[in-house]
């Protein structure tokens, strides 16, 4: 049995905290499109370079609320 690791990124909690689970690589990620921008931007060693699957929950309501850019950029 494989062991998978996970962060959470997402606002109201600590930005600190994430950024070391991050540098962990985890196998998976899961995030609000904020807090998951501010960390391509400002975590050191940190990217979506090699993501290989991408889900986007509710990206149609993201870009209707107002997020399109955002959603863009995470593509990107």
């Amino acid at each position: 049995m494989n062991n998978f690791s996970c962060a959470a990124v997402y606002g109201g909690s600590s930005i600190r905290q994430q950024k070391r689970d991050l540098e962990s690589i985890p196998d998976f990620i899961v995030g609000t499109t904020g807090r998951l921008l501010d960390h391509v931007h400002n975590t050191k060693g940190f990217s979506l370079d090699d993501v290989e699957v991408l889900v986007l929950d509710e990206a149609d309501r993201l870009i209707e609320m107002g997020f399109k850019d955002e959603v863009e950029a995470i593509v990107r």
